[in-house]
């Protein structure tokens, strides 16, 4: 017992009570896009003759669909809103079936209420439940079809599509 508490004693001997901050490498390597599409969204496409109704809430499901900086949605937009549109600018998590009006103007006032948003750095904040209304405006290409030319800043996604794309993880820092 004498010679395991003297190795015992040494060995903590060795062990610093302080160092420098050091900065820990990535341990493990991002994996690659997924080079496969996202089933759920192969149906979600534009559609010859789509009224402006339809156009909206297309957008708005296929916004869920990450795939390839948001291809799926993108093709419901304007060229030049395709372009511009900041779709990493966080989302606005929306009530499930939001209200959708068609004005004589051809815009869609969408109404719902608001339950969360993900913010630009992927931490979320529920939502109060307040009111959320955006117009959306459509324009017909040259090709006679109408596109959304005015998206909102980031994503609006419906409750849950959310639910089913998101999941919370605990974060931990070392200090």
């Amino acid at each position: 017992t004498l010679a395991s508490t003297v190795l015992l004693g040494t060995s903590c001997a060795s062990v610093p009570s302080s160092s420098p901050p050091q900065i820990i490498p990535q341990s493990v390597p991002a994996s690659a896009p997924a080079d496969d599409e996202d089933l759920r969204y192969d149906e979600i496409v534009p559609r010859p003759g789509e009224v402006p109704k339809d156009i909206v809430n297309d957008f708005l499901r296929a916004s869920g669909s990450f795939e390839r900086a948001h291809a799926r949605a993108r093709a419901y937009l304007t060229a030049p809103a395709s372009k511009d549109w900041k779709d990493s600018a966080g989302a606005i998590i929306l009530e499930d079936s939001p209200y959708l009006n068609v004005n004589q103007n051809g815009t869609v006032q969408l109404s719902t209420l608001q339950r969360g948003r993900l913010n630009d750095d992927g931490s979320y904040t529920p939502g109060n439940g307040h009111p959320y209304r955006f117009t959306f405006h459509l324009q017909r290409g040259a090709d006679g079809e109408s596109r959304i030319d005015n998206p909102p800043d980031g994503l609006l996604l419906e409750e849950g599509t959310f639910d089913s794309s998101y999941h919370p993880y605990e974060v931990y820092f070392l200090n």
